[in-house]
């Protein structure tokens, strides 16, 4: 909904109670005028609204789109806010709710209670730019949502002056919001991502980008930490429609990044796979995991181009190596409880092929040596 949208701010008589309704009223059927309330209590207030209804109520004229700058500069500032969580939240009582808050609040609010640091928005997004392919289709939303976190917060001296205008305030919107939209744009489209286009093979840079999109900033949404972008729910709606002759390219990125997210790998298989402790928090995101039964008997090939033993001088010497992985192998490590240390031997298999993909991932290769492909093949033809 664009800012100078007409709009009716009794939406929220609908919504919320009636003391909030009254406080939210507006000088107006044309155009609404700001809440009567002081900032401080209007803050607060709109501190209980999802980000979709504060930006409704800041649509319906320039004056409650002034007014609501504080709280959006607050929602884009928790980008890079540190959370912590409770790591022993079950065994101990009242403070069930508390399971998760700002670091430094809930060091100061719970002194003699263990919390475990989380890594922010900002530091996911960071990692992801590092680790994201500059081939990827995506590479450069990531940059520039990289480059928005890693600046100045927005500048707000806009919001003291007298007789602003539509055309001061709007530009200070869009920059306010940029981040949330670029974090929702980004991992979206990592969800839906189908760069097959009717064959059955994409590189190893898009299908790896695809995943580590979604292994990085799917929890913060999920949690609600990030608000407007999609969760793993939503993903898990996303592959519902996939059908066989997609040859389950999404299934692929929901379970490979979900491995990720989830699994707890030792800090020697992390080096390995070259990613942080991003499992922390799995025990509080809802399990909306979801796969089609004929994924399960689809199966995956990397096929990997290198020189011969006698070296780039010799063109026709290259060797190609396949190394193939059957989804049911891999979710077979997903749900296993092995220990890391002591796995099965086909969880070891999974894990070895997982190790592989992401070492050859981050590989620095000739121009003469073709990047590594990904190909998908569905049940006939596993």
């Amino acid at each position: 909904m664009s800012l100078h949208s007409p709009m009716v701010v009794e939406f929220y008589v609908a919504t919320a109670d009636d003391a909030s309704a009254t406080f939210f009223s507006s000088s107006g059927r044309g155009g609404g005028g700001a809440s009567y309330l002081p900032s401080e209590c209007f803050g607060h207030i709109c501190s209980f609204l999802e980000l979709k209804d504060c930006l409704s109520y800041g649509a319906s004229s320039l004056s409650t789109t002034h007014q609501l700058f504080p709280e959006l500069c607050r929602r884009r500032r928790m980008m890079k806010k540190r959370f912590a969580y409770l790591r022993d939240w079950k065994s101990i009582r009242g403070i069930e709710s508390n399971k998760i808050g700002i670091w430094d609040e809930v060091q100061e609010k719970y002194p003699n209670t263990k919390w475990v640091s989380m890594p922010t928005v900002q530091e996911h997004v960071n990692e992801l730019y590092r680790r994201m392919p500059s081939s990827h289709a995506l590479y450069d939303m990531t940059a520039e949502l990289h480059n928005e976190l890693n600046s100045a917060d927005c500048d707000e001296d806009v919001l003291h002056r007298n007789n602003i205008t539509f055309q001061d305030l709007f530009p200070v919107h869009q920059q306010i919001m940029r981040a949330h939209q670029l974090h929702s744009k980004i991992l979206f489209d990592a969800m839906d991502s189908n760069p097959l286009n009717g064959s059955n093979g994409t590189s190893l840079d898009q299908y790896m980008g695809d995943v580590f999109t979604v292994a990085y900033l799917v929890n913060h949404s999920t949690l609600g930490l990030v608000e407007g972008s999609p969760t793993n729910a939503t993903f898990a709606n996303i592959i519902r429609d996939e059908k066989p002759d997609s040859l389950g390219y999404k299934s692929w990125v929901f379970m490979h990044s979900s491995i990720l997210r989830i699994k707890p790998f030792s800090s020697d298989q992390r080096d390995r796979l070259r990613i942080p402790d991003l499992c922390k928090v799995s025990e509080f995101l809802p399990n909306n995991c979801y796969l089609n039964e004929w994924f399960l008997s689809s199966k995956m090939t990397v096929v990997l181009d290198d020189f011969g033993p006698l070296g780039p001088v010799f063109r026709g010497r290259d060797v190609r190596r396949l190394r193939n992985i059957h989804a049911r192998r891999l979710f077979a490590f997903f749900i296993s409880n092995d220990n890391t240390q002591e796995l099965s031997e086909t969880t070891r298999s999974a894990l070895d092929w997982l190790c592989l993909v992401h070492e050859e991932a981050r590989k620095t290769r000739p121009m003469t040596v073709r990047i590594p492909v990904v190909r998908f093949y569905g049940n006939s033809q596993a």
